[in-house]
């Protein structure tokens, strides 16, 4: 697969910390990194995001299967 440059942007993100209620301190964090690209992850990208309350606990990660 041909690298795509756009891909750079989601890169950026990794290690990323955003505030999306201030009133009760949630947050919600990125993690990408690149990887061998296979047939799983065709892009060479492995990301995360999860979201956390105002003490820190992870309340949803991306990479969890929600029923």
């Amino acid at each position: 697969m041909e690298r795509d440059p756009s891909l750079d942007t989601l890169l950026e993100l990794d290690g990323q910390v955003l505030v999306i209620d201030p009133e009760t301190r949630h947050w919600v964090r990125f993690a990408v990194r690149r990887v061998s690209a296979s047939e799983a992850k065709p892009h060479g990208l492995d990301y995360s995001l999860t979201l956390h309350g105002p003490d820190g606990e992870r309340l949803w990660d991306s990479t969890t299967r929600i029923r």
